[in-house]
């Protein structure tokens, strides 16, 4: 395994081609103003962008594949068992992220969980129902207990907190059981234990944190579900897949689609028993979507097709009267064109003239108006199409400024005013020096000097794993891969943001479970799984 085959060589061109290919695209849209310049048309210059991106990515794959090939990663002594493994992760991580959320209290939140933890269910037509009563119900739990607003966000982010320990502490244990040496395992404790993007989400109240947990919990129950015989037979295996589905399904809008579609391609990889247990799942997933998502807002899901349709009123194409008609009932034509943002439909989809109601009823109709609309301008759709998603597939680790800046992290909101539902109690939450303020300046700062790659970076990192799986025929590294280039693909289809890497911060947590499978199929016929 150790010389670089031919077909190694035109997977490394093919992949080094895309991110050519995607490195042009990511340095021109920093580069040109966007609204009167064209984006599909590079200058000579550009391509200079393009040969680095394609250097970059032949010298990446190459090298991904010599150290894969090179180093079987279950060779040499194991850490310890895995139930001892578990627990040392346990330990550390609840002790590390412990500290962090100590230093940092009461927690970090964004908007949208301020407006659930004040509207309650009335944020159910923006959110999954069942994590907006999670999330209000724990917090108006503990606010209640304490009689403190900060006190109940630091004790519902413990909780948190607590959850992703044991998720990363199973995490540790399956790798541990599948025979990884000390060193591997010991290196993926301290990615999961200290690197500081994992704490700073860990402790902070968003949706993407929960779901990029259960998303990877889910990961390992669909990848042993297709890769393991009768793996399913055993009830707590099938809790686990239970669990995990239900829970990714229940964070997210589209969880729901990533698990339908996983459950679908298990069915062909499985036993009968496991088959029947898969189509009772199907039927559940099917049920609760059905039953638990009828109220969301069409919007939420439309941010692309909005997108498209604005640009095209701003480079001033012409639209029948027709579509125009259409087009006015939900928005002024003269509001399409001021509020478009090519990084954010937010300030379209959120203005207070924006129809969302005659959008919800019309549903059908704008989609055929946004169908006609492409015949005469798919160079228009495809342009902001790139300008929605740039943040998911652009090359850089960081933009610092302008409309592209990466949005990774979030921030304390000590200004908002909450509501203590059990006495209509109204405070902003406040910070609580628990830790000696030397110590938490120490664990505060230790934490704001790391980069992490981009969300664009890790969906690269990720397709070359899966480009190396493909050239071994092996179907393990491909499975592995599924559920975290489904998110992406999720929201290449419907994102509102173009650069919040939150989106993306399951990669974050996949990534080192998705390398460590890949060395395994390098390996398959030295070593037993």
């Amino acid at each position: 395994m150790g010389k670089v085959q031919k077909k190694e060589w035109i997977a490394a061109c093919g992949f080094g081609g895309v991110m050519g290919t995607a490195n042009l695209f990511s340095r021109r849209i920093l580069e040109i103003d966007v609204y009167s310049e064209e984006l599909l048309r590079p200058e000579m210059s550009d391509f200079r962008w393009f040969v680095i991106g394609m250097l970059a990515g032949v010298a990446c794959y190459l090298a991904f594949y010599y150290i894969n090939a090179r180093w079987d990663f279950r060779k040499g002594m194991a850490l310890a068992s895995g139930k001892t493994c578990f627990w040392i992760t346990f330990a550390l991580t609840m002790s590390s992220w412990s500290l962090q959320l100590l230093a940092d209290n009461p927690c970090f939140l964004m908007g949208d969980t301020n407006y659930i933890l004040e509207y309650g269910i009335g944020m159910a037509v923006q959110h999954p129902l069942l994590y907006v009563l999670f999330m209000d119900g724990g917090f108006q739990f503990f606010a209640g207990l304490t009689g403190s607003v900060s006190w109940g966000l630091l004790l519902m982010a413990w909780v948190q907190i607590l959850l992703c320990s044991l998720v990363v502490s199973f995490v540790i244990f399956w790798l541990a059981e599948k025979g990884f040496n000390r060193v591997v395992t010991g290196c993926l404790i301290l990615y999961y234990t200290f690197l500081p993007l994992i704490g700073h989400y860990n402790m902070s109240l968003v949706k993407d944190t929960w779901f990029g947990y259960f998303l990877l919990a889910a990961t390992i129950a669909f990848y042993e579900t297709a890769v393991t015989e009768k793996w399913l037979h055993k009830p707590g295996n099938f809790l686990l897949l239970v669990i995990s589905f239900a829970g990714t399904m229940a964070i997210r809008n589209n969880g729901f689609y990533i698990i339908l579609v996983l459950l679908i391609i298990a069915l062909f990889l499985v036993d009968w028993k496991s088959r029947m247990f898969l189509t009772v799942t199907i039927a559940g997933v099917l049920f609760l979507n059905h039953f638990l998502s009828s109220g969301n807002l069409a919007q939420e899901k439309l941010g692309i097709p909005i997108q498209q349709a604005a640009y095209v009123l701003v480079k001033g194409e012409d639209v029948s009267p027709e579509d125009a008609e259409v087009l006015e009932n939900i928005f002024p034509i003269e509001r399409w064109r001021e509020c478009y943002s090519p990084a954010a439909v937010d300030a379209i989809k959120w203005s207070d003239d924006f129809n969302r109601y005659w959008l919800n009823d019309n549903e059908k109709l704008f989609m055929k108006t946004w169908r006609h609309m492409a015949r005469g301008h798919i160079k228009e759709y495809a342009t902001a199409w790139l300008y929605q998603t740039y943040g998911l597939w652009n090359t850089m680790i960081m933009v610092s400024e302008g409309p592209w800046a990466s949005q990774s992290i979030f921030s304390h909101d000590f200004d908002y005013v909450y509501t203590i539902r059990k006495t209509w109690k109204q405070e902003a939450a406040g910070y609580i020096p628990i830790l000696p303020e030397v110590l938490a300046k120490l664990i505060r700062g230790s934490s704001r000097h790391i980069k992490y790659p981009g969300a664009g970076q890790c969906l690269w990192l990720t397709v070359m794993c899966g480009l190396a799986a493909v050239s071994l025929k092996d179907k393990r590294g491909i499975l592995i891969l599924l559920p975290v280039l489904g998110v992406t693909g999720t929201l290449f289809l419907s994102t509102p943001l173009s650069t919040a890497f939150r989106y993306s911060f399951c990669y974050v947590l996949n990534l080192p479970v998705m390398v460590c499978v890949i060395n395994i199929c390098f390996h398959r016929k030295t070593c037993k799984e």
